[in-house]
C-alpha cells in the first residue's frame, strides 16, 4: 500500500475491513452459525431495547449486515450504516436473498450525516474500539437520537490475553480447513492491524 499525504487513519481503517469482507463472516463472533445463537442475540437485543415495533433502528458499522439482520428480525425498521463498500455489497446481498427491506448506506460512523432525533435506538457491534475520535462521535449518535431513545453497545477486549481469546484461537485452530482464505489469517493483516491498533483511542 503507498502511503498518501491525505491518506488518514480513517481511511486506513475503512480499507482494512474492506480487505477482510470477502471472509468476515466466516470468522466466530461475526456471523451466525446456529439457530440457537440467533436466539440468544434476539434476547439479548430484545432485553436491552425492547420490541421493534416498527421502531427506527440505526446498526452503525454495520459491516455484513448481522446486526441489522437480527433487529429486523425483531420487527425494527433497520438502516445499516458502514464506511466501507465491500462490507454493504455482502449486507444488500444477504437483505436481497432474504427479501429483508433493510436500508443499507455509505457513511462514516463518526459522522454520519443521518437527521438529528430520528432514531429511536442505535446498535454497535465491534466498533467502539476503532474510534479514532470517541467524543465526537459519541456527541454524534446522542443527537440522532430521539427523546429517551437509546444506544447500544457491544464489543469486547480483542486485544488482552485472557481465556475467550484462548477460546477464539482454538475454535480458529479447528475450522481452519472451512475458513482459512489467502492472506486474511497471514502476516500482512496482522501488521495492519497492529499499526491501526497503535495509534487509535482504545489501543488497550
Amino acid at each position: 500500500m503507498t502511503a498518501h499525504a491525505n491518506y488518514s487513519l480513517r481511511d486506513e481503517i475503512r480499507d482494512y475491513w474492506s480487505d477482510r469482507a470477502e471472509t468476515f463472516d466466516l470468522q466466530v463472533g461475526h456471523e451466525i452459525f446456529s439457530e440457537r445463537e440467533r436466539a440468544a442475540w434476539h434476547a439479548l437485543i430484545s432485553r436491552h431495547l425492547g420490541p421493534g415495533a416498527g421502531r427506527a433502528a440505526l446498526d452503525l458499522a454495520c459491516g455484513t449486515g448481522v446486526i441489522s439482520h437480527l433487529m429486523h428480525d425483531l420487527a425494527f425498521v433497520v438502516t445499516g450504516l458502514d464506511w466501507s463498500e465491500a462490507m454493504l455489497a455482502k449486507a444488500r446481498a444477504k437483505a436481497q436473498k432474504r427479501g429483508a427491506d433493510i436500508r443499507f448506506i455509505l457513511r462514516d460512523a463518526e459522522r454520519t450525516l443521518e437527521d438529528r432525533a430520528s432514531y429511536d435506538v442505535i446498535v454497535t457491534r465491534h466498533l467502539v474500539w476503532t474510534l479514532v475520535d470517541p467524543k465526537t462521535a459519541f456527541a454524534e449518535w446522542f443527537s440522532l437520537l430521539k427523546p429517551g431513545g437509546k444506544l447500544l453497545i457491544i464489543d469486547g477486549d480483542f486485544v488482552s490475553r485472557n481465556w475467550a481469546m484462548g477460546l477464539r484461537e482454538l475454535w480458529e485452530k479447528l475450522t481452519a480447513g472451512k475458513s482459512r482464505v489467502s492472506d486474511n489469517d497471514g502476516a500482512s493483516m496482522a501488521r495492519r492491524h497492529q499499526s491501526i491498533l497503535a495509534r487509535i483511542y482504545f489501543s488497550g
